[in-house]
């Protein structure tokens, strides 16, 4: 299982693993659906944080 982290900003998607900074999101694109993210969670390849 990925722990992969990832949250909204602003409109922007952040991704960090556990323990590590935010990043700007290379992967998915900043630019990806909602619906397209949810099939990632869904999976388990990221896992949301409201911080």
């Amino acid at each position: 299982m990925n722990d992969r982290q990832w949250m909204l900003v602003d409109g922007y998607m952040k991704t960090r693993l556990t323990g590590d900074i935010w990043r700007d999101a290379v992967w998915p694109q900043p630019s990806m659906r909602m619906s397209d993210i949810a099939y990632y969670l869904e999976i388990g390849q990221m896992h949301e944080v409201n911080e």
